[in-house]
Order: structure tokens, then sequence, then C-alpha cells
């Protein structure tokens, strides 16, 4: 057989696109105009006045829960990213829910269950059906859904299997499921990688009813609502301020207002700015440079020091193309901490991040403390605007 040569497109260089913000900002719009979460809703923060807990407290911050029942108007405001990551899970639950049910795997999707002492609720994401009864009921496993990060589905999440400890033991108090003869055997986690990287999509488990644990669960919902809910006491901080934990809770700055220093405001320096001439030429030039950055570090370092002096003498934070910033740069202040904890200084003597993380979680250290500790300088830095080089423009 006759073949010819092949002849594939030619990558281009440049591409005649710029980034869209107009369609940016009426995407976000659309996320922050649902129900749940309206702009009046995330203003009042979504848990205004909470007055029961729920199971998926588990995986809270005890401090956090205290705020949603007696604070929560301190908490930010949700972020876009926030609503998008709620509003992808909701797409995997829902696709997966639906797939198992139309193959009668499943059914009766996001029963309510409630813990009758402690007033702990919840809703399970479906109930697995496990094709057999016993003397007229019909067995069932609960089942969660949970859509995942690729490093994260190959394992058992420990509050994912504390959830479903509570949801198996608090089915026995359902009226519902006692008019359906229906009785939970055990409960199924499924884990979906929603980042498609793993070899296997679906990482699924099978989980037995733990007593034990489910007494730890219970006395813990039950240490909260009597020491601090009912007695509006607030526990200590079990979490360091740069944890995931307090990352990305809501009552992150209200939490630790007053421990973590404010940044310096940014304010002229009085010194004699560059001309502006000069000043937008070092603008373009740095722009430039910073795409041969390697070959030319000594030459980017003038131009960055030529702008560096200018927003520091004029107090702007902004050119047409570049945007003055502050770096953080942290220390610890060891003879603080050896004056301050004693003999525990022994615990995390190095300092090791890992060994004070640890501590932390083992109560044996005050992350008030830690973060008081904290030496942290700030020194001005200057980054390129999103869409000013190819790599933003570039549509993927």
């Amino acid at each position: 057989m006759q073949t010819i040569k092949a002849r594939i497109l030619r990558l281009q260089e440049e591409f005649k696109a710029v980034r869209d913000k107009e369609l940016e900002q009426a995407i976000y719009k659309t996320y922050r105009s649902e129900s749940r979460h309206s702009d009046k809703t995330i203003k009042e923060k979504g848990d205004v006045g909470r007055k029961n807990f729920w199971v998926t407290d588990v995986r809270r911050c005890p401090r956090e829960i205290y705020y949603l029942f007696h604070e929560s108007s301190k908490a930010r405001p949700y972020t876009e990213k926030g609503l998008i990551i709620f509003a992808d899970g909701t797409l995997h639950h829902r696709d997966l829910q639906g797939r198992l049910e139309n193959y009668r795997y499943a059914d009766h999707p996001g029963g309510y269950l409630k813990d009758p002492d402690l007033g702990t609720s919840g809703y399970y994401d479906d109930l697995f059906d496990l094709k057999t009864s016993d003397n007229g009921w019909e067995l069932y496993d609960i089942m969660e859904i949970k859509s995942k990060l690729s490093m994260s589905v190959s394992y058992v999440d420990q509050v994912d299997y504390d959830q479903l400890q509570y949801y198996i033991w608090m089915a026995q108090f359902s009226d519902w499921l006692r008019e359906k003869k229906i009785r939970i055997v055990g409960g199924r986690l499924a884990y979906k990688d929603k980042s498609h990287i793993s070899d296997d999509p679906y990482f699924c488990w099978r989980v037995d009813f733990d007593e034990d644990r489910l007494n730890e669960i219970r006395e813990w919902f039950g240490w909260l609502k009597t020491e601090c809910i009912n007695k509006k006491v607030i526990c200590s901080r079990p979490y360091e301020y740069e944890s995931i934990k307090c990352t990305y809770c809501l009552f992150r700055e209200h939490c630790w207002k007053g421990i973590i220093p404010e940044p310096p405001e940014f304010e002229p320096d009085g010194s004699e700015p560059p001309e502006m001439e000069l000043v937008q030429s070092a603008e373009e030039k740095y722009l430039g440079l910073k795409e041969q950055e390697s070959k030319v570090k000594e030459e980017l370092k003038e131009v960055h020091n030529i702008l560096i002096r200018y927003f520091k003498a004029t107090g702007q934070e902004e050119t047409e193309k570049l945007k003055y910033t502050l770096s953080k740069h942290t220390s610890l202040d060891e003879e603080y901490l050896k004056q301050t904890i004693g003999d525990k200084w022994l615990l995390i003597a190095k300092p090791q991040q890992k060994l004070i993380i640890q501590a932390i979680r083992d109560g044996e250290v005050d992350p008030e403390i830690f973060e008081k500790s904290k030496i942290i300088e700030y020194s001005g830095s200057i980054r390129i605007k999103k869409g000013e080089n190819n790599a933003d423009q570039e549509p993927k």
C-alpha cells in the first residue's frame, strides 16, 4: 500500500486571544445567585443562629461549631471558589446516585436521621440495596458519596468513617425506615477521583458498624453540647493558624483576632521617586526580562529596584501593569518559647514544623503561643498582573 508523509497543524507561538473577564464575572455571578448561596445568604453567613448539631460537624473544629451557634455573624463570606467546589461536589453526587438508582443498586436517596438524645441530625446520600431480606425486613447499607482529589481516594478518611458510623447507628430511630421495613446493616463509602488522574476513578469501601468509635463520637458531641454550647464557653484553639483547618475556616480572622499581627499599612517613605518616564520604561523592561529571568538576573534586579523605589516613594500600589505587594518572612523567637512553655519546649526543641503541629494536636502547646513566637518581617515584591503575559492569555 502506498503511503505519503503525514502532515499535522503547526503549533502557534501566539494566539489572537485575551482573557475574558466579562464572561468570568458572569459565571461567578451564577454561583452567587443560587438560592442556597445567594448574596443575602452569604452576607448572613449561611448558618445564622445554629440550633442543633449536624452529623457533618465531625469534620469541624470545636471552636468553629461554637461560632456557628453563638457568633455566626462573625464569619467571612463564601468565596467564589468555595461556591464552585460546593456545586462541583453536588454534580458528582447526583451523577452517581442517578446511575445506581437507575440500575436498582440503590434507592431512597437523602434520608433524614437524628440522634434522639443529642439532637444531632443529617441526611445520608443513599441506601445501597443488599437484595436480601431477614424475617420480612429488607436489608440495606447506608451510602455516602464523596468527590476527592486523586491523592485522597485510596484510603478511608477518618471524618467520612465517623459520619457513616453515626448514620448507621441513628438509622434504628428512623420512623420512615421502620415503616418501609428497611433494616440498616452497615455502610458504604464511594470515593470519586474528581481530578481523573488515578487509574481507578472510583474507590469504594464496605464499612462495618464500629460501636467503640460511635461511643467516642457521641461522647465528643456530648462534651460540645454540655461544656461549650450550653454554657457558652469556647474551648482553646486545637489547630495552628496556618493549618488546613484554619486556612479554610469562615471564622479564621475572627478566631485569631488580636493574635495574628496585621500587615503594615503601605505609605510613602518620603524619598524622591524616579521620573515617571523612567518608571514606565522600567515597567516595560521588567515584563520582558521576567521571561528570561535566569539569563538576566542582574539587569532584572536593577529595574526591580527602580520600581520598588517608585512605589515606596509615592505610596502608589499600582502602575498600569504592575502591583506592589508585601512578602511575608517568618521565623521563631526561641527564647520566648523557652520562657513561656518551660519544659514543654523539649517537645518542639528543634524546632520542626511537624513536631510543633503534633504538639498542638496533642494539646501540649497552645497554638496562640506558637503564633506569638513568630517573628514576621515584610519586604516589597512585584508581581505581574494576570493577563499581562502570554501564559495567562492562552486558551486551555
